[in-house]
């Protein structure tokens, strides 16, 4: 056997017969160039010690070698320790070493986790599923995206990888990068500066979802219920120069009530429509829809917001709502388009998160672009006997996690609760849907019956400050007759209102049960009630007064304790006292009780010992009800106001809040004359001039101030004509005739 160098490799020339000796001592062979070759120094160097070699080339070649490979493992052996000690090298550094050193490595190149291992080295492929990692086989190993890089890292770490100082470099600025979008997607406050209108003010936690809203592209705005979601949305379009041409589709229950808070809180000169035509659409700046009529309008020009509010009504991508608002390339409908996008949800992840893939795959499919990938981490999909099951959940804190780093914002009450009141009280005004006309009738004997009644309070007033009981006490009675005969034939038409309205009462808490939250239903009449239940079946109990005390408490025990059962359904007089109902924070009243007392202790049989939420409260009236503007003026006071009685006059039934007609605040009368103090005692001469200057007021007066400016106005007019009518007042009637002078002295100047 003769040995040859050529290009740094040592050749053994061989005849065929010697083949085998080339082949036992290490050579291998080059079919390509038909030898025997090798560069190892140590077959090497038994070639020449069994065969010889005169070559010197070929000995200093062997020493040459014998010495790159000490150095190679002297710096094997200080990167091993520098490896042990825990220290990431450079992957320069690693590379040279795998795979006769480094049997797993781990690096980071152009924004891709790069795995190496040996082929022998077999690893589940279950993991590389997990890990997302596909093999290149031009890199000749498998790589994953940097989203996954945590997972990589903590992977590697338990399987004795070799990890490179480039991806922890990038772990570690992805791990910062992570805490920060997490810590923003629980922002509690913010220094921003957001305009609103005079008297509103925002939560610090809602500037804080405010500035997420405008730093973010799209938003999946997922605060629990309660928190005030519409106003941070509110609050994003204040913060923008120009109101943005927008488009919020939310439930048919909820158009009016965004009508209202918009009017209530944007500071834009802004063209707000609930869409009822396509001009509607073309012409507004803000277009209200509801999910269900999204498809019957066109929607061909692009919009620089939309705003979805019950984000879950699009869960179903096979749904024509869905395609709608979304669109179909398959189904050839184009959807809304918009330039940014906010979700809003109280809900995000509850059993189901197959649910949410359709909303955050259209916020976000950049992140989110996998169905698959998604099912089988988060849906626990798997097959059965049926097919592909979807409907399980799993990996639920990593979903949230990676929520909170892509598109969600989330608060809870317990994080917020310093910052709430312990109730928040909204009034839901819902569409009148062709009841205009029963609307009206409730008016106009409403009406009817205020203007008798405020004449009776009038002749209460009068006969009080005559100082005759006899009198005062018959005026009181008659007025007390009168209001029972008004609420009698009001509340027939309320009940006719209460039935009308029971379909979009129904679908405002399908919306509520559909998260999962129980809420407790206060209504009046039976019919209502029955409705209501009829509907939600075994989901729901009630308490009306025909319930035995053994059937009252064992619906009240089902609601408190049973998961199942989501809905308590309560008559306001029975249900309204003597019970806790504290596993619901959310109390939806389906008819209104006129008497704020009887509100406010039902609304304490969710807000007592043992809650731990702040308690919505939401009355549902029909938009433009008499209930409506009862409900806001209940809402604002919440407390019993005082009535003409005295309390001294003992009365059948409690008074109830009772609306104040514009021109009835001009009033005398409603400035509370039945408390007048007599500072003074009038002479005879001075009251004569008092009822001197009220005749001269009561000539020029019409009962009709609003149509000449002259005279008495609408509510002064019958107590200003009975005072100038006497021949002679009392001294609490002077108090109140000076009231009138001074009040329309500007008449008596001319």
């Amino acid at each position: 056997m003769k040995l040859k160098l050529s290009n740094n490799i040592v050749i053994a020339d061989v005849s065929y017969d010697d083949r085998e000796k080339a082949k036992t001592l290490g050579f291998r062979w080059n079919s390509l160039d038909r030898q025997w070759q090798t560069t190892d120094p140590e077959v090497i160097q038994s070639a020449i010690e069994k065969y010889g070699c005169e070559n010197e080339a070929i000995l200093e070649f062997v020493d040459k070698l014998k010495e790159k490979i000490q150095a190679k493992e002297n710096g094997w052996l200080s990167t091993k320790s520098k490896i042990e000690a825990g220290e990431y090298l450079p992957y320069q550094e690693m590379r040279q070493y795998y795979p006769a050193k480094i049997q797993r490595l781990c690096h980071y190149q152009a924004g891709n986790v790069l795995i190496y291992t040996q082929y022998e080295d077999r690893i589940n492929d279950t993991i590389w599923q997990k890990l997302s990692a596909r093999w290149d086989k031009s890199l000749g190993c498998r790589t994953t995206s940097l989203p996954k890089i945590s997972e990589v890292v903590k992977f590697c770490q338990i399987n004795n990888f070799v990890i490179t100082a480039e991806v922890m470099s990038e772990y570690q600025k992805f791990e910062t990068e992570k805490e920060q979008k997490i810590a923003q997607s629980r922002a509690e406050t913010s220094d921003i500066f957001i305009p609103a209108p005079e008297g509103k003010v925002y939560f610090p936690y809602q500037r804080a979802g405010i500035e997420y809203i405008n730093t973010h592209q799209n938003v999946l705005l997922a605060d629990e219920m309660g928190l005030g979601k519409t106003i941070q949305v509110i609050g994003y379009l204040n913060l923008q120069t120009i109101c943005p041409k927008t488009v919020i589709v939310c439930p048919a229950s909820l158009k009016i009530n965004w009508k209202n808070e918009l009017q209530s809180w944007i500071i834009h000169s802004a063209n707000i429509r609930v869409v009822k035509e396509q001009n509607d659409i073309d012409s507004a700046d803000i277009a209200i829809i509801n999910y269900d009529i999204v498809s019957k309008f066109k929607w061909d020009k692009q919009f620089e917001l939309l705003i979805l509010d019950e984000s879950h009504y699009i869960k179903n991508s096979k749904a024509q709502r869905t395609k709608a608002v979304l669109g179909s390339k398959k189904a050839g409908i184009s959807g809304i388009q918009a330039t940014k996008r906010i979700y809003l949800t109280g809900t995000p992840i509850k059993n189901r998160p197959i649910e949410l893939w359709t909303q955050i795959h259209s916020l976000d499919g950049k992140t989110w672009s996998n169905f698959w990938s998604y099912a089988n981490r988060y849906c626990n999909a798997h097959r059965n006997r049926y097919g592909w099951d979807l409907s399980g959940a799993s990996n639920l804190e990593e979903l949230q996690e990676k929520l909170r780093m892509s598109v969600m914002i989330r608060r809870m009450k317990t994080n917020v609760l310093t910052e709430l009141p312990a109730k928040i009280r909204q009034v839901i005004e819902l569409p009148a849907n062709g009841n205009q006309k029963m609307i009206e009738a409730e008016w106009s004997a409403y009406r009817e019956h205020q203007e008798r009644l405020s004449e009776m309070k009038t002749r209460v007033e009068v006969a009080k400050l005559s100082d005759n009981k006899e009198e005062y006490e018959e005026a009181v009675k008659n007025l007390q007759a009168g209001m029972t005969a008004m609420f009698t034939e009001i509340a027939k038409i309320r009940h006719e209102t209460a039935i009308a309205k029971i379909p979009a009462v129904i679908e405002h808490i399908e919306n509520i049960v559909e998260t999962g939250e129980k809420v407790v239903v206060f209504a009046h009449h039976h019919d209502v009630i029955n409705a209501i239940q009829e509907k939600f079946g075994s989901q729901a109990v009630h308490l009306t007064g025909q319930d035995s005390i053994e059937a009252r408490q064992k619906a009240v025990d089902e609601f408190q304790t049973n998961p199942n059962v989501l809905v308590f359904i309560g008559s306001i007089s029975a249900a309204g006292v003597g019970i806790t109902l504290t596993s619901a924070s959310r109390v939806v009243f389906a008819e209104l009780d006129w008497t704020p007392a009887q509100n406010s202790q039902a609304e304490d049989r969710c807000h007592r010992i043992g809650q731990k939420n702040s308690v919505l409260v939401q009355h549902l009236v029909l938009e433009s009800s008499l209930d409506a503007h009862i409900a806001k003026t209940v809402v604002a006071k919440q407390n019993v106001i005082d009535t003409a009685l005295d309390k001294d006059i003992v009365i059948e039934k409690v008074t109830p809040i009772l609306p104040v007609l514009e021109d009835e605040k001009e009033s005398i009368i409603y400035e509370k004359t039945a408390e007048a103090e007599v500072k003074k005692e009038y002479t005879e001469a001075e009251k004569t001039e008092l009822i001197e200057k009220l005749r001269i007021i009561a000539g020029m007066c019409d009962g009709a101030r609003q149509r000449d400016m002259m005279g008495f106005n609408k509510f002064d007019v019958l107590i200003g004509h009975q005072l100038a009518s006497q021949s002679t007042l009392s001294q609490k009637q002077a108090v109140i005739a000076e009231r009138l002078v001074k009040k329309y002295r500007r008449q008596l100047e001319k």
